[in-house]
Parts: C-alpha cells; sequence; structure tokens
C-alpha cells in the first residue's frame, strides 16, 4: 500500500509506503519529501492519506526512504554490548573511533547498573531496551494498557513514555505488571491492539478472521509477543539460555535476583509420589479417563500452550488420587472432554479460567462451573497485595514453599517432555486443588455453593 501525502489544503506533496506510514506518529513524526521537512499533522488510513504542515526548525525528520526499519533483538543487543564494553576495534579509523568514544560517554550515565536503561527527563521517560524493533513496538501496546493515558513511541533502540499522571513510580509498578505471564494471556488487550489497527493491515481477509486467527497474527507477525515476554522474564524465562551478554543486567534485575535469593529459602512444592500419573494420547484413553472424573466433585484443570500462537499442547487434570495428562499432539480430537468440562456436578479450579476458557474454547469445549484462584486470592487478599496474585506468588503466601516455574516459557511441542516439563505440569494442576482446601478451610472462607455470593462463588 502506499499513502498520498498532501497539506491539510489538500495540496499534493508525494506518496509513502506503508512500511514507513506505520512508524509515524500524529503531532510528533517529521520526515523529508521533495527536499524539505514535513511535521505529521494525522495519518487516515480509511483513505490512505498523511495530512502535514511544514516542520518547524529544529525538528529531526526521519527519512522516508526504502530500507529496513526494523531491526532485530540479536543486532539491537551487540550494538548494547559495544556501547557498554569498551571493546576496541582496530580497525576504525581516527574520526569513527571519536563518534564511538563520544556515543559511549553519552550513554555511560543511563546505561548503568543504578539507572538500568532508564532515563527520566522533564515531559517523558526513556526506556532504553536495545530490544529490537518488533518486540518494543508490542511494548509500547503493553504499555499503553497498563498506563491508559500514556502516550508511547518506541523504535529499535528505546522506548519514550509521557503522558500528564507519570512518574518513575508509576513507571516501575507498570514493568512490575508486564513481567506476570498473565498479563500477556490476556486476549482483551490484543483484541484491542487488533481493533486499533485498519482492517486491511493484516491481510485482506482480515474482515473474515475468526477472532483468535486475527490475535495469533498480531502476536507473531506484526508484533513480537512471545521475544517480548522472554525478554521481560528474563531470568525466570528461556533466556537464562542464551549465551552471556545477550541481556545485559539492570539494577531491577538486582532486586529480582534479591527476592529470588529470599524465596530460595523456602521450601520447594513437589509432587505427592502417591499420586497416580496416567498419560492419555488416545481417543479411548480419554473417554476412560474422563468416564473416571465425572464422579470427581472437584478438579484441577490447567493447560500447556506456545506463547505466540498458543497452540495447545498439554491438558493436565488432576483428581483426588490421580492426575491425568492429557497429550493433545497425540489426541487431537477433544470432543470427548466435553462431558466433564460443563458437567454441573464437578467443579473446575482454575488458576487465572480465561485462559484455558479461551484456549479449549477453540476445541469447541465450554468449562462450567469454575473457581478461578487467582480471583479467589484476590477477594481474600485485596487486589492491592504485594506481589500480586500469580500462581507462584500465591503459593508462596499461602504454603511459604516455592513453586517453581522455570518451564513455563518452555517448548510444549518436543516430545519426548523432559522429566522436569512433566513434574510442573503436573502440579501446577494439583497445587490448584490444594488451594482450594487452603482457601475453603484455612482462610474462614464460605464453602462453594452455586448460589454463593461470598469467595469461592462459582464464575458462570
Amino acid at each position: 500500500q502506499t499513502y498520498m501525502v498532501q497539506t491539510a489544503d489538500g495540496q499534493p506533496l508525494g506518496s509513502l509506503n506503508q512500511a514507513f506510514v506505520d512508524r509515524l506518529v500524529d503531532g510528533v513524526s517529521s520526515f523529508l519529501l521533495g527536499g524539505r521537512g514535513w511535521a505529521v499533522m494525522r495519518v487516515q488510513h480509511d483513505d490512505r492519506r498523511v495530512v502535514v504542515e511544514p516542520a518547524p526548525r529544529g525538528r529531526q525528520p526521519t527519512w522516508g526512504g526504502f530500507l529496513p526499519q526494523f531491526l532485530g533483538f540479536e543486532v539491537c543487543q551487540r550494538i548494547l554490548r559495544t556501547l557498554r564494553d569498551g571493546e576496541s576495534f582496530p580497525y576504525l579509523d581516527e574520526p569513527a573511533a571519536t563518534v564511538l568514544a563520544t556515543r559511549r560517554e553519552e550513554m555511560r550515565s543511563v546505561l548503568d547498573a543504578e539507572h538500568g536503561g532508564i532515563e527520566v527527563a522533564d515531559d517523558e521517560i526513556r526506556w532504553w531496551t536495545f530490544a529490537g524493533g518488533r518486540i518494543n513496538a508490542t511494548l509500547r501496546y503493553a504499555l499503553e494498557a497498563v498506563g491508559g493515558g500514556w502516550k508511547v513511541i518506541p523504535d529499535n533502540f528505546l522506548i519514550k513514555v509521557r503522558g500528564d499522571e507519570l512518574d518513575i513510580s508509576r513507571f516501575r509498578e507498570a514493568l512490575s505488571r508486564l513481567r506476570e505471564i498473565e498479563f500477556w494471556e490476556d486476549d482483551a488487550l490484543w483484541t484491542g491492539v487488533a481493533a486499533s489497527l485498519p482492517n486491511y493491515r493484516l491481510s485482506k481477509f482480515q474482515p473474515l478472521m475468526p477472532p483468535w486467527v486475527e490475535r495469533e497474527v498480531v502476536a507473531s507477525y506484526l508484533l513480537d509477543v512471545a521475544g517480548a515476554w522472554r525478554w521481560l522474564s528474563g531470568l525466570d524465562g528461556r533466556l537464562s539460555r542464551v549465551p552471556d551478554g545477550v541481556r545485559s543486567l539492570t539494577h531491577e534485575d538486582d532486586d529480582r535476583i534479591a527476592q529470588l535469593v529470599d524465596r530460595a529459602q523456602l521450601p520447594p512444592l513437589r509432587r505427592d509420589g502417591s499420586r497416580s500419573l496416567l498419560w492419555v494420547r488416545s481417543e479411548p484413553d480419554l473417554r476412560e479417563a474422563v468416564s473416571a472424573l465425572m464422579s470427581e466433585p472437584v478438579i484441577g484443570l490447567d493447560v500447556e500452550t506456545t506463547i505466540g500462537p498458543r497452540a495447545l499442547c498439554l491438558i493436565q487434570i488432576a483428581g483426588q488420587r490421580a492426575t491425568y495428562m492429557i497429550d493433545t499432539l497425540d489426541v487431537p480430537d477433544l470432543a470427548p472432554l466435553a462431558p466433564l468440562l460443563s458437567s454441573s456436578g464437578t467443579t473446575k479450579v482454575i488458576h487465572y479460567a480465561a485462559f484455558e476458557r479461551q484456549i479449549l474454547g477453540r476445541h469447541g469445549l465450554t468449562i462450567e462451573p469454575v473457581v478461578d484462584t487467582r480471583e479467589v486470592s484476590r477477594r481474600v487478599r485485596g487486589t492491592a497485595v504485594d506481589g500480586g496474585h500469580s500462581l507462584k506468588v500465591i503459593c508462596a503466601r499461602e504454603f511459604q514453599a516455592e513453586l517453581d516455574k522455570t518451564e513455563q516459557t518452555g517448548d510444549w511441542t518436543q516430545r519426548p517432555l523432559t522429566d522436569s516439563q512433566v513434574e510442573y505440569a503436573a502440579l501446577d494442576a494439583e497445587v490448584l486443588l490444594q488451594l482450594y482446601d487452603h482457601f475453603q478451610v484455612g482462610c474462614d472462607v464460605p464453602a462453594t455453593s452455586s448460589t454463593n455470593s461470598g469467595y469461592f462463588r462459582q464464575e458462570p
């Protein structure tokens, strides 16, 4: 697609390609066209027009040529290492070496451990991520969702955040929210992102896309949800396996390391060795499992998916004496599960049930009734409790025990799964039953009832 550039009174000036227009921000961006600078007043996607006015003196323009606009994560991280490590490059001539030394000195204060890549100016906060264009574009939408009225402007190396009620405290609070995987599993957020795009941006077939397909295209093609989450999760995610130096530690990481050291004193949560672990790898196995579980009054339910496309890889169901591991790569037809998941006689205990509803809903499965341990914790402990309400934090708070979430961002498409993945997946379902009993008995919470309006009210 190309966009016509014109002044407010309709005078045509030329055209721009869509890849360049996608980087323009109303009232902020400027660019060169026809030998002079133009400031963007507004971008009109419906008729593909960019309305401009002459750029004021001193406004730095962006060239409108056909060069790649997004740099990848690895390239940007290598640039960060070049700035921070002080490595010398003998092949640089004197002017180039001087430029590099000057740039290193300019960035030294903001990239040190104390500042952690965050620079506070009078009217904006600059977050130097060096995470690349697609990850920063993804973080833009995430920060706008958390900040409400914040205006977020990303590029390859940094993210600028502006807003009337913006301060460093609120910004750090926003970053802590972004590090919770439940935030990235919020369908409403990515549905809103897709809705904000012009209806031809993803594909000419976009108006016909089911919402979950549209979300996947946004998350994996236009943006990089999986990459953003892995970069943010840092110590807890798969980036710990990236070679040293690709991601530099910040002072926020130091704080998280301290928290991990404190939590390391907690005893780890482990599976009850007397519980049976039953694999379901065929449709007859699935029917047999459902038959056994239909008599259970309460079950724990969890799923494992890929991060970006959210392909369903595993379903874990914990009963009173056994845990069933349903390998959805071997059993693609999950219809036999429907009677169990919709049975009014079996309460399903889930952490952040909206995610399971969305994933299993793609397979035509309805889950009810539900007790959501995330919502129960919020009602019992309050929404503003320190640490939030992730499953790991709840277990530490309620049981004074550590739930290992290392495998949360693992590769669940691989077969066979590792022993660590199996242990992690089974425990995630089993611990829900422990939380159910704990909140119901240990916290003076009213008993479960289909009409109960207390802490254990069942989700409709």
